[in-house]
């Protein structure tokens, strides 16, 4: 079954189903299947057709890291009970040491450096709703 077909099944499955929109993320690419009719909100303004292919994000450059959402959530660059935020540009941070915060609800998940570095810059925004696989931060050597 070559990708076409593949993608044609995953719309008619959608379609039988009530989610609204489905959205699939991959290193090269970032498929949304939206179910026509489904212009209610749920869609976060996407009401353009069923089927939306962008092109993934550059590659990082050598010696970068990209940390990623490792689950869906509110970007949350400072703990509620602590000044300051965990991991600002230019920070010298440690494996496991928290970068950023996911809120969902009441929890919040630490999303942990992955190894020694600097951080380079912030690429989710505090307050930003995320899916899982959105680039959150950028570490350098």
């Amino acid at each position: 079954m070559d990708a076409l077909e593949r993608f044609r099944q995953l719309a008619a499955w959608l379609a039988e189903t009530d989610i609204a929109l489905l959205e699939l993320r991959g290193p090269q690419f970032l498929l949304r299947l939206l179910r026509d009719g489904a212009t209610d909100g749920r869609t976060d303004g996407w009401t353009d057709g069923s089927t939306d292919l962008e092109p993934a994000p550059a590659q990082p450059q050598p010696g970068t890291t990209i940390v990623a959402a490792s689950t869906v959530g509110i970007v949350r660059h400072r703990h509620p009970l602590r000044d300051g935020p965990l991991a600002p540009p230019g920070a010298r941070v440690e494996r496991g040491q928290a970068l950023v915060l996911l809120q969902i609800g009441q929890l919040l998940v630490q999303v942990s450096a992955p190894r020694d570095a600097t951080v380079a810059g912030l690429l989710g925004q505090d307050g930003d709703a995320v899916g899982y696989g959105a680039p959150l931060i950028e570490l350098r050597d």
